[in-house]
C-alpha cells in the first residue's frame, strides 16, 4: 500500500498529456489545476481530493488512507468518484443538512444506525455497476502500446510540468488540448496567432514530441 502524496508522485512521474488530461476529467477540475497540484506539492481538497484519491486507488495504488476506511465510507467515496452518485444526491439520501457531515463520513466518521442501513442499500443497489465501471477503468488504464515515432517521448517529469507551469495556466489549458494533434492541424482547428503557435511548438520540443 501507498500514501496519497507517493502514489501522486509516481503517477506524475511517469504520466503523459493524455493521462493528465484523464485526471482532470475525471476529477471535474481544468487541465491546469492538475499541474498547479504538483507545482505546489499541494493535493486538491473537497470533492476533488476524494476524486482523486479513488481514480489512483482503482490504478491498484492501494492507498493507505482509503484501506484504513470502514467499508460503507470507503465505497461510498467510490460511488462518487465513478459518477454512480452525487455528492448532492448522497447527502440527501443521508439526511445530512450540509456537505460537511458528508465529507466526515467519506473520511472516516461513524454513523447512526438509520444511516448506516440507508447507505448500505445505497451500496447494494450500485454494487453491480459499480464493479462494471471500475474493471473497464482499469482495462482502459492498462500500459498503452508504442505510438508511431512523432509521439513516443510524452512523459512528463515532475521538473517538467514544474517548469511548464510558469508559463501560465490560460496557455496551458490550450496546450493540453492542442499536444496529440498533428502540427498541420492546429492551424486549421483554431485560429492561433503566430505567436500562440509559436508557443505551442516549443512546449511541445520540450517535451520531446516531434512534431
Amino acid at each position: 500500500m501507498s500514501t496519497t502524496t507517493k502514489a501522486f508522485g509516481d503517477f506524475v512521474d511517469s504520466a503523459t498529456m493524455l493521462d493528465l488530461m484523464e485526471l482532470a476529467e475525471f476529477t471535474h477540475v481544468m487541465p491546469g489545476t492538475v499541474l498547479t497540484w504538483v507545482e505546489k506539492g499541494e493535493l486538491p481538497k473537497g470533492e476533488a481530493q476524494i476524486r482523486l484519491l479513488h481514480y489512483l486507488d482503482a490504478g491498484r495504488c492501494l492507498l493507505n488512507e482509503l484501506k484504513e476506511l470502514p467499508k460503507p465510507a470507503y465505497k461510498l467515496g467510490q460511488l462518487i468518484a465513478f459518477g454512480l452518485l452525487t455528492m448532492d444526491a448522497a447527502r440527501k439520501a443521508l439526511g445530512y443538512a450540509n456537505q460537511t457531515d458528508l465529507f466526515r463520513l467519506l473520511r472516516g466518521s461513524s454513523l447512526q444506525a438509520d444511516r448506516g442501513q440507508i447507505l448500505t442499500r445505497l451500496i447494494a443497489d450500485n454494487q453491480e455497476q459499480l464493479n462494471v465501471v471500475i474493471t473497464t477503468f482499469r482495462e482502459q488504464r492498462q500500459p498503452r502500446p508504442q505510438r508511431s515515432a512523432p509521439f513516443q517521448s510524452n512523459n512528463l517529469s515532475t521538473k517538467i510540468l514544474s517548469s511548464t507551469v510558469m508559463g501560465g495556466v490560460d496557455f496551458l489549458h490550450t496546450a493540453l488540448d492542442l499536444v496529440d494533434l498533428q502540427a498541420d492541424e492546429v492551424s486549421t482547428a483554431l485560429q492561433l496567432t503566430l505567436a500562440e503557435r509559436s508557443r505551442i511548438e516549443r512546449l511541445i520540443t520540450r517535451l520531446k514530441v516531434t512534431i
